[in-house]
């Protein structure tokens, strides 16, 4: 599988822990995002990303075809 890696400064890293958290249910408090965390979002993103593009494209590739016919 390939990998793909994103270098941030490490000044930035706390501030992307916390825009990447929740909060917790039970207490109320913000708890901020782990690496393993902030991953599975970034992952999410480029999937939906991708998909959407993809889904986009196939949808033009369709109309074409059928704007193509004559009737």
């Amino acid at each position: 599988m390939a990998s793909l890696a994103i270098n941030v400064p490490d000044s930035v890293v706390q501030r992307i822990r916390v825009a990447f958290g929740h909060s917790d249910p039970l207490t109320q408090l913000w708890v901020n995002a782990t690496v393993a965390d902030i991953e599975t979002e970034i992952k999410q993103f480029i999937k939906s990303h991708v998909l959407n593009y993809e889904t986009t494209l196939a949808a033009m590739v369709e109309r074409n075809r059928v704007s193509g016919e004559t009737w």
